[in-house]
Formats: structure tokens, sequence, C-alpha cells
């Protein structure tokens, strides 16, 4: 009779030797570019600088909280998903939900984030349905852009966040399956981007590549003696 044993993996730590790769990576081979999730982040560290007497520690948090939430549900990345993770980060930050930060202090990123939740509200059962950003016409992106006061530009840099977040995503989950530890923080997923899927940085010609998504709860590793 064979013994089947289950080990759960753990999203921070798990029993493996440290990816060579991660450990030869230079500047030099692999130039990092500042992407959207960086200025994201970096504007996000900004907005903590105003309170916080130690904002990297307080960004690594919610950005490991990200993650988490990021990672929670099953199947395609749609837009509803995108909403619900937005709503979790959303209420993380106290942008919004009860005792809010003042709104003087909701500025930058911070206001990127909570009008980005907010385009969420102006979106159709298909467009929430969907995973695809080309679901959004031009006329769909003025609509939602005009009910907000907010720039076209602003919508595509929505579409591009959610296209950023479902790769990132798709990237978290084969790393748990190869045995490779998560990046906790943004300048460590910075550093360990060159591993991740390619994707192109301009909105209006994002790929839409499939991939197959697993539940976290389910990954796991078998091994049969």
């Amino acid at each position: 009779m064979r013994n089947i044993q289950i080990r759960y993996i753990t999203i921070w730590r798990i029993n493996k030797p440290k990816d060579k790769y991660d450990r030869i990576i230079n500047e030099k081979l692999y130039p990092r570019n500042e992407n959207n999730i960086t200025k994201l982040w970096n504007g996000i560290k900004k907005n903590i600088l105003i309170d916080s007497k130690n904002p990297d520690e307080e960004t690594e948090k919610y950005f490991q909280f990200s993650v988490q939430k990021l990672m929670e549900s099953p199947g395609r990345f749609t837009f509803r998903k995108f909403y619900n993770y937005l709503q979790e980060l959303c209420m993380e930050l106290k942008l919004i939900g009860k005792n809010t930060l003042p709104e003087e202090q909701i500025t930058g990123t911070f206001l990127q984030l909570k009008n980005q939740y907010n385009m969420m509200s102006y979106l159709t059962d298909e467009e929430f349905e969907s995973d695809n950003h080309k679901i959004f016409t031009f006329e769909t992106k003025k609509l939602i852009s005009n009910s907000l006061n907010v720039d076209i530009k602003d919508v595509d840099d929505m579409l591009l966040h959610h296209e950023t977040c479902k790769i990132d995503r798709t990237w978290y989950f084969r790393r748990l399956i190869l045995g490779r530890k998560l990046p906790t923080n943004f300048k460590e997923r910075d550093y360990i981007s060159y591993q991740r899927p390619s994707s192109n940085n301009t909105t209006n010609n994002i790929n839409n590549t499939t991939f197959v998504d697993k539940n976290f709860s389910e990954i796991i590793i078998s091994s049969i003696s």
C-alpha cells in the first residue's frame, strides 16, 4: 500500500533551494525600468509617508496583502474579480469604507486607486464577466471617463492595471508550483520580473494571453513513496 503525503505550500516560505538565477541576476543584464506596478507602489509609499514612522514596512505589508487578495479566487481573472481586488485593497488603505482617510490625504496614487474602484460601478454584466480589455470600446471608455470627470487615459490606466494583475497572478501561481518564493515587496517583484510572462506596456495594444489559473487553496505538492 503506497502512502501519499501532501505538503501544502505557503506563499512566502517554501522548502526548496533558492533559485540561482535570483542570486546571479544583475542590473547590467536585466535593467529594471519603472513599470506601472512599480509606479503604483512608489506612489502608495509616497502617500504613506505622510503619517507613517516606517513607510517601507507599511508598504511591504500592503503589498503582501495585495498579493494574497489577488490569488484568492480561482479561474479567469475577470473584471468582477478585479473589482473585488480593488475593493479589498482600497478598504485596507482606508480609501473607502468606515474610518476613511480625510479627503485631503486621498491624492496622487490613492486617488487613482479610488477612481479605478469607482469606475467599476459603470461596467455592464458582460464587461464584468470578461477578462479582456478589448471589450471596452472607445465610446465605452469615454462614457466612463465622463461619468467620473476623469480622462480617458485614466480608464486606460485601469485596464492596464487589470492586465498587469492578471499576468502577475498567473506568474505567482507558477512560482509556487515550481517551488519558488513569492516577492515580499514591490522592489523584489521588480528585481525578479525578468522571469515574468511578457506583456505589452501600452494600454492600446495589451496582449490578451489566456492562462490556466489555479485556486490558491488547491495548490499542493504530492509526493508518493
